[in-house]
């Protein structure tokens, strides 16, 4: 497997994972925050959208998918309270998300080996640690393109995670075929 392959199928999977987790929710439940610290699904997957954007933006691609001006502003940060503001509805969230997915996977697919060995400038730590007050998490720390797409897509795994959180405290089923 080359390890565009290996990318490609990691965006899938966390892809995936994250259908999974909201699957079947309602209007309502895409704005259920469930505990202190932990966001409603909506701002998660808003804010996965958010993630994809960014890593499609570095990838310097001539077109982009469509994100609303207010988008930035609505999901880079945590909410206070964990819910996101209700301007879109969850469905929209979640078709915007998978939008951006489906572009990223693309470029992905296509993009030539040694693009990957690109070195950010800045790396990551330096763009999004000081966004999020979090110094030290390893999953922001990239330099290369190649890193850069892992970690984002090992970063939607963990979304999807606190998806599944949103989920079980709404008193829905995780189906024992999501468990990997």
């Amino acid at each position: 497997m080359t390890i565009t392959a290996m990318l490609v199928q990691m965006l899938q999977l966390s892809s995936w994972q994250f259908e999974q987790a909201v699957s079947g929710f309602d209007a309502d439940q895409w704005f259920h925050a469930p505990a202190e610290g932990i966001a409603s699904a909506a701002w998660i997957v808003g804010h996965a959208t958010l993630i994809d954007r960014q890593v499609l933006e570095e990838l310097d691609l001539p077109s982009l998918p469509a994100m609303p001006e207010d988008w930035p502003t609505l999901y880079q940060t945590h909410p206070e309270g964990g819910t996101a503001h209700d301007d879109y509805s969850g469905r929209t969230i979640l078709e915007r998300f998978l939008m951006h997915r489906r572009a990223l996977i693309a470029a992905v697919s296509s993009i030539a080996p040694e693009a990957l060995d690109r070195q950010l400038d800045p790396p990551g730590r330096d763009r999004y640690n000081p966004l999020r007050g979090d110094d030290d998490n390893p999953l922001f720390d990239y330099g290369t393109v190649l890193e850069m797409i892992g970690n984002m897509s090992l970063y939607t795994s963990q979304l999807a995670g606190e998806l599944g959180l949103v989920r079980q405290s709404l008193g829905m089923p995780v189906e024992e075929d999501w468990v990997l």
